[in-house]
C-alpha cells in the first residue's frame, strides 16, 4: 500500500515556470493529491504568478502556502514534504536527494540549452528521482512510488553527482 503523501513542496526555482504552478493547481492534478491524502501544498513560484489560496483551500481542503523566494526556510519546506516537485535544476535535484525525498522533476522545456532535461533523465536512469514534462505531471503523480527508488547517499554519492555534473557542464 502506498505512502500517504500529506505535504507537497512545489518549487520552480529563480525563473518563471507558470506551467507547472497552472498545472499542479490544475483541478486534475488537485484531485490526484486529495486523493493520496494532500492536506498541504506549499508552492515556490519564483517571479511567476501566484494562485488563489481560497479557492484550492474551500474546494478541495488543501491549505496552500506560496511564496517567491526564501533562502534557509526552504530546505526546512523540503525536509517536512513527503513530495517534492520541481523544476530540474541541479540545486533542487541535490536539495531533494540530501534530504532523502521522494521528488518529481519536471524539465522546463522553455529554457535554451536545456541542461536540465538531461540532469532529469540521469536522476531517472539511477532510480533516485521520478522525471517528465508538465504535460506528464498527471501520469507522473498517479504513478509515484514510494518504494520504487534508490537511496541518495551523500558520503558515497557526491562523487559521482559532482562527476555527472561536470561532464554536463563540459558539454
Amino acid at each position: 500500500m502506498a505512502a500517504t503523501i500529506s505535504t507537497v513542496y512545489v518549487t520552480v526555482g529563480s525563473t518563471k515556470f507558470d506551467a507547472l504552478i497552472q498545472q499542479i493547481t490544475s483541478d486534475d492534478i488537485l484531485k490526484i493529491l486529495k486523493k493520496k491524502g494532500c492536506r498541504k501544498l506549499i508552492l515556490q513560484v519564483g517571479k511567476g504568478l501566484r494562485v488563489e489560496e481560497d479557492k484550492i483551500g474551500h474546494k478541495y481542503n488543501i491549505q496552500v502556502e506560496q511564496y517567491d523566494f526564501k533562502i534557509e526556510p526552504k530546505r526546512m519546506d523540503i525536509i517536512n514534504s513527503d513530495l517534492v516537485v520541481g523544476h530540474a535544476g541541479a540545486g533542487t535535484c541535490l536539495d531533494i536527494l540530501t534530504a532523502r525525498k521522494l521528488g518529481i522533476l519536471v524539465i522546463n522545456d522553455q529554457l535554451m540549452n536545456n541542461h536540465q532535461q538531461e540532469l532529469a533523465l540521469h536522476m531517472k536512469k539511477e532510480c533516485y528521482l521520478q522525471c517528465c514534462t508538465v504535460d506528464e505531471l498527471k501520469t507522473a503523480l498517479e504513478n509515484v512510488n514510494t518504494e520504487k527508488r534508490n537511496m541518495y547517499e551523500p558520503g558515497k554519492n557526491m562523487n559521482k553527482f559532482v562527476e555527472f555534473m561536470d561532464d554536463l557542464l563540459a558539454n
